[in-house]
């Protein structure tokens, strides 16, 4: 008598068996869980017309303010981006201003430096006491020539420019102040101490005879 085991053909045809029993109750387990689910479906209660209205007017109007939002903030970028621009632009017209205005100053002071008699009356200014080339420089300034004024204290000796200014800052600081900035302007490089009134100890230790001791 032959035994079961030995057979590997009937092995192989059981296992296929089994096989495709287990295939046949998965299936009817799925088809038997959706009918469930139809019938507990079908026994809810059907969902009022009014409640889908609403519901549907609902998502609409999310869906507009959505899209306001997005074109507001759209907007607000567009606004953005042309206060850039016109800031931009006011920036360039102001530097294209500056350019303009430093170019003409230097053909103003060219012109005045490039005179015959510039040289002449800058030696006359140097060859004066710091208080008399002061007073002379003062009326040049009063007859609305600080261009000129500019020019002189420019083409000075540094030593002499800087008594000069030291004259005009005991009388007129705000007149000093503005002519540093003028010469600052021009590229002239000044003291630290340029345009302020001298301590007492710095005019004893110019002037010799002031301090006996």
């Amino acid at each position: 008598m032959s035994k079961p085991w030995a057979n590997p053909q009937r092995r192989w045809v059981g296992k296929a068996e089994v096989k495709a029993a287990v295939a046949d109750e998965q299936a009817k387990a799925e088809e038997a869980a959706r009918a469930a689910a139809h019938e507990a479906k079908m026994a809810e209660p059907p969902i009022p017309a009014s409640q889908v209205i609403a519901a549907s007017m609902q998502k609409q109007d999310m869906d507009v303010q959505t899209t306001l939002r997005k074109q507001r903030e759209l907007e607000d970028l567009r606004q953005s981006l042309l206060r850039l621009q016109t800031n931009l632009e006011q920036r360039e017209s102001a530097l294209a201003k500056r350019v303009m205005e430093f170019e003409d100053a230097k053909k103003r002071y060219a012109d005045i430096e490039g005179a015959a008699q510039f040289k002449t009356a800058l030696a006359t200014l140097e060859g004066q006491k710091a208080k008399d080339a002061k007073a002379m420089l003062q009326s040049l300034l009063d007859n609305q020539q600080q261009d000129q004024v500019v020019a002189y204290l420019a083409r000075m000796d540094e030593g002499k420019r800087s008594k000069v200014m030291a004259e005009f800052a005991k009388e007129s600081p705000t007149v000093a102040a503005g002519l540093l900035e003028r010469l600052r302007t021009r590229g002239v490089a000044m003291s630290p101490d340029a345009g302020s009134e001298p301590s007492p100890a710095s005019a004893n230790a110019a002037n010799p005879a002031a301090n006996p001791g």
